[in-house]
């Protein structure tokens, strides 16, 4: 007889996944997710997790101006020099149109915007729109803040 033979099982207790749950919207219960293991993040190329769960908050900035094309663009056409770049830490260059964001002005959508955003809200509303912006900032985004809903 092995030794095994005379543990207990143990029933190990599993919860509703929530990967499965957001993504496929059907409540499953298992250990290991084969959907949320498929899953890579955007942002730090890293599998096991979607970019707005990502926690990863480098931001890197180019040395030079051949940082900004890509490896096989650059291989393809035997680009090797390294051209000075200069980084203007600019905050009155306005972000493209297509990075604007809208956020409606009530206390309980900026909560619920920065529940989603993984930012830490504060107590006063002013804080939290102050703490939006930040963030925003460090994205390349413009927030406008609408008085009504969509």
């Amino acid at each position: 007889m092995k030794s095994d033979e005379y543990l207990p099982e143990v029933k190990k207790l599993t919860m509703i996944c929530k990967t499965c749950f957001t993504w496929a919207g059907i409540s499953i219960e298992h250990e290991e997710c084969d959907l949320r293991a498929s899953l890579v993040c955007r942002r730090c190329c890293c599998a096991g997790h979607s970019t707005a769960e990502c926690d990863y908050e480098n931001i890197c900035n180019p040395t030079c101006l051949e940082d900004l094309i890509p490896s096989d663009i650059k291989e393809r056409y035997g680009i090797i020099s390294n051209t000075e770049y200069i980084y203007f830490n600019d905050d009155k260059r306005k972000a493209h149109p297509i990075r604007n964001l809208d956020i409606i002005n009530k206390d309980k959508w900026i909560r619920e915007f920065m529940k989603n955003q993984n930012i830490h809200t504060a107590r006063k509303c002013e804080d939290n729109i102050a703490k939006i912006l930040e963030w925003a900032a460090k994205c390349g985004l413009n927030v406008r803040f609408l008085n009504e809903e969509l």
